[in-house]
């Protein structure tokens, strides 16, 4: 947790256990309380304590993440920096030559297919 919170204070530049509910702070916490819930084994309730805060607030935070990364290009970015400076990888990217094969001809398939309906309805004009 300490990791995590050292990264996201450095990179906003802020103290996020102060008492403040600027964008800024709010966002920070809510970036530290991901990762933690995320990528630590640190109960919730730890996590909240580490920074003055209740549960609670631990808990609407990471019900509201997902809605505010949607809504905010700049706290995604943010986001993927701070994984970055923490060395988090997303498993989720890394594909093996055998998946990305079998993605790339199902693309392929697909190309084909809208193709030839796209000159189908060409001719018909």
């Amino acid at each position: 947790m300490k990791h995590y919170r050292d990264i996201v204070e450095k990179y906003f530049s802020i103290n996020i256990a102060e008492k403040n509910r600027k964008l800024k702070y709010v966002y920070a916490r809510a970036i530290y309380f991901y990762l933690c819930d995320k990528y630590s084994k640190a109960h919730r309730t730890e996590v909240a304590e580490s920074i003055d805060r209740h549960r609670c607030t631990v808990l609407h935070s990471l019900k509201t993440f997902p809605y505010m990364l949607k809504h905010d290009k700049q706290l995604k970015m943010d986001l993927y920096l701070i994984k970055q400076l923490a060395n988090i990888k997303d498993s989720q990217r890394e594909m093996s030559i055998k998946k990305l094969v079998n993605a790339y001809n199902n693309l392929l398939i697909k190309f084909d297919v809208l193709k030839t309906l796209y000159d189908r309805e060409k001719n018909k004009q």
